[in-house]
């Protein structure tokens, strides 16, 4: 599977923390760390923009896959898609492909639009692949 870095674009974060909206102090960040770590889905998915975008924080892949881990856990298809990506091309932890597939699959199944596309698209390689 090949995951080309000009095709994929994080989406923005999903709550009022919206990253290059406002200045990004160190009380938002704890505040925000507070949220995430009490369970809140989109403060995780927040912190997890930030810490891969270097967005108000110093940019941390492994940081942006633990809190998009967080959030992928609770069902949160960007957060899943992102992990896909991620692990696709080996950003913060090493390219695990199968690993990749299996976190597009759980987006694409909740109806991620990008995830399906992709992997469907990268089942068909498969397929073309063993026929060959």
């Amino acid at each position: 599977m090949q995951i080309d870095g000009d095709s994929i674009t994080f989406t923005e974060s999903h709550s009022e923390n919206v990253p290059g909206k406002s200045p990004f102090t160190k009380e938002k960040l704890e505040k925000l760390k507070a949220q995430a770590e009490a369970g809140d889905v989109d403060a995780q998915y927040d912190l997890g923009i930030r810490y891969y975008s270097g967005d108000g924080l110093e940019q941390d892949y492994g940081k942006a896959i633990k809190w998009f881990l967080m959030a992928a856990e609770q069902d949160d298809a960007q957060a899943q898609f992102n992990l896909g990506i991620m692990y696709g091309r080996g950003e913060g932890i090493g390219k695990d492909v199968n690993t990749s597939m299996q976190w597009l699959k759980k987006a694409a199944d909740q109806g991620h639009a990008e995830a399906v596309m992709m992997f469907f698209k990268s089942k068909r390689q498969e397929i073309a692949a063993g026929s060959s």
